[in-house]
């Protein structure tokens, strides 16, 4: 169960993560460059599925 947790935590990070470098300010901030538009979209999608992971994660571990 602790893995679950450990697990979901980790996807939930990713997720945000991922999320935030798809906005073009926060890209330019870490990459002092402007941020590909296909990259966005790739960016924005796997902070999604990220976030998908970890509430499935964190469900089962709760139950």
């Amino acid at each position: 169960m602790m893995m679950l947790i450990a697990g979901g935590t980790l996807f939930a990070y990713a997720g945000m993560l991922g999320l935030c470098q798809g906005l073009e300010r926060h890209y330019k901030q870490v990459w002092q460059r402007a941020c590909p538009r296909p990259l966005r979209v790739v960016l924005r999608g796997a902070g999604w599925l990220a976030l998908m992971i970890s509430l499935l994660l964190c469900a089962q571990a709760w139950g």
